[in-house]
């Protein structure tokens, strides 16, 4: 499956991988399971349920990882490539958002 993906990821030139609910408790069982060739893994948080990974093309080197939180099953990694911050937040639809989860930036963010 995951050759299969980084196949499609190469196909459309992707930099950077985004995925909730990974279903990983730890990070042994996210290097088992979330191996893409061609990308590392730059975040993650650990659930048996949910879960978040943020994976980034091997070859880009200017790509950091800001932060990373797991609160009220609300799971994020934030990352920065260059000036631009991505946040890969996965909440469940049963769970409600808190007030100000994801902090505002002064600069582009996705």
């Amino acid at each position: 499956m995951n050759h299969y993906l980084s196949k499609l990821l190469k196909q459309d030139n992707i930099d950077l991988v985004a995925i909730q609910e990974t279903h990983c408790n730890t990070e042994e069982q996210l290097k088992q399971r979330g191996k893409i060739p061609g990308y590392d893994p730059l975040g993650a948080t650990y659930h048996h349920i949910y879960g978040v990974a943020t994976y980034m093309k091997s070859n880009i080197d200017n790509a950091t990882l800001v932060s990373t939180s797991s609160n009220n099953d609300i799971h994020t990694d934030v990352v920065q490539i260059g000036s631009i911050t991505v946040s890969n937040t996965y909440k469940p639809p049963d769970s409600s958002w808190p007030f100000a989860v994801i902090p505002i930036r002064p600069h582009p963010a996705i």
